[in-house]
């Protein structure tokens, strides 16, 4: 039986497959002796599903909303083995590793991005032989795949002495932000404004500077 090799792999000194898959920190292949992806599916474009109305006796409908469906992704992969216990061995630690709820996928090909995702469907593997390919699918409730490592924009001083930063968002979809903030000295209220709203903290009227009685109660 002929090797698999793949002419798009990654060449370097780790003698990774370019689509190796790495579950929660950990690649298959550093893990599973013997174990070797082949090639990965499903992972490219979300299928959408589209909510319409049928307008009248008209021969067409309106667009109402869209929804992105769940993806799943599948991997195909070699196991090998030099004798019955050690081939067995090799599986069991290969289902150990699988067999975890919404774990973090990252491929070797696109290290900077992960997928959150549950292993489901498995292949039947025949009996009796040492050397078997098969495959594995992770069903992602969650479609997307979200950046590895957060991104910081830093605010600056504009004209009217307003801080002001300006986020760009090259994924498919709409993120959280996060905002820290470092006093300098005493701030009454904090305005942060968007073209998505505004977030008010604490009093308005209150001057920056100047130091505010409290009530504090201790029992009531």
């Amino acid at each position: 039986m002929y090797d698999f090799i793949d002419i798009m792999e990654v060449q370097n000194d780790s003698s990774l497959p370019a689509e190796a898959v790495s579950i929660n920190g950990v690649y298959l292949e550093n893990e599973v002796e013997g174990y070797r992806t082949l090639y990965v599916t499903g992972r490219e474009l979300l299928e959408t599903e589209i909510e319409e109305q049928q307008i009248g006796k008209m021969y067409c409908t309106e667009f109402l909303n869209k929804t992105n469906k769940t993806m799943v992704i599948k991997v195909t992969y070699r196991l090998m083995g030099d004798t019955p216990e050690e081939f067995r061995q090799r599986f069991n630690k290969l289902s150990r590793i699988l067999n975890q709820e919404e774990v973090k996928l990252i491929f070797y090909d696109e290290p900077d991005k992960y997928f959150i995702g549950t292993k489901s469907t498995v292949d039947e593997l025949p009996g009796g032989v040492l050397n078997v390919t098969g495959s594995f699918q992770f069903y992602c409730t969650d479609p997307y795949k979200y950046a590895a490592t957060e991104k910081t924009f830093q605010a600056a001083s504009g004209s009217s002495g307003i801080q002001e930063a300006t986020i760009v968002n090259n994924g498919a979809a709409a993120v959280p932000i996060d905002y820290t903030i470092t006093h300098k000295h005493e701030n009454g209220y904090i305005g942060i404004v968007s073209e998505n709203g505004t977030i008010q903290l604490g009093h308005k009227e209150e001057v920056d500077k100047v130091l505010q009685s409290k009530s504090e109660t201790l029992i009531n």
